[in-house]
């Protein structure tokens, strides 16, 4: 059986895709992903063996951290003086 080839990955970004900085939840990831990859290798990694068992145990597992961003906290001291090559410098 002859091997298919597989459809290039979309170059161009849609304007409807969510930035960096929007996407929020694995939800908004697999849509994005959907979006972007050719069907047949998005469904490879979407889908789970088997019953999909520890695939929902994954997704029940990340349900239970809750991410709290702390935007702009304690920046009255930022430093962001590193060292280069053992110099340092005053930004990196």
């Amino acid at each position: 059986m002859a091997k298919r080839p597989l459809e290039p990955l979309k170059e161009k970004p849609r304007s409807d895709l969510l930035e960096a900085e929007e996407r929020v939840g694995i939800e908004d990831f697999e849509r994005e992903a959907r979006e972007r990859l050719p069907k047949m290798i998005f469904d490879y990694f979407e889908g789970g063996a088997g019953d999909e068992w520890n695939l929902a145990e994954n997704r029940r597992a990340f349900d239970r951290w809750v991410l709290r961003p702390r935007f702009l906290i304690g920046v009255e001291k930022l430093d962001l003086s590193t060292t280069v090559l053992g110099q340092p410098v005053p930004f990196p």
